[in-house]
């Protein structure tokens, strides 16, 4: 998933409860009930290269071990400034695509979150720059 700011400068830290994952100052880790979320505000190094100057990209992986299975619709998905109480909320793909393409040759693919067999649920590469593609490092 990718959360957008419009803010001058934007640093994105995790919350004191949050563990933070090995040698990532903007990157973190929290699990409750069977449910993992991993955030990393540093992983992106695709294309295009500037895309922190439009929006504040956020790596997302969203792992469901729990025993009920989870909906996630970009209404409800966001990050929360701690100190500003700011609402960060998630670009649907199309929303996505016109703050990036205005310049751009390349547009950025579809984001698709997956349900697993047995509720497990998994977003997060789906904005279609995973390993495989070189977007996310």
């Amino acid at each position: 998933m990718l959360m957008a700011g419009c803010a001058a400068e934007t640093k994105l830290r995790p919350v004191p409860e949050a563990g933070v994952l090995q040698g990532g100052k903007s990157s973190a880790i929290k699990e409750q009930e069977g449910v993992r979320l991993t955030a990393d505000g540093s992983a992106w190094k695709g294309s295009p290269s500037d895309l922190e100057r439009r929006v504040t990209p956020v790596y997302v992986r969203l792992e469901n071990r729990g025993q009920r299975p989870l909906r996630l619709q970009y209404k409800d998905f966001a990050l929360i400034g701690q100190e500003s109480r700011f609402r960060y909320s998630a670009l649907p793909p199309l929303s996505l695509r016109q703050a990036t393409s205005s310049n751009d040759s390349e547009a950025p693919a579809r984001i698709s979150p997956v349900m697993y067999p047995g509720g497990r649920a998994w977003a997060g590469g789906g904005y279609g720059y995973g390993p495989w593609r070189g977007g996310w490092g």
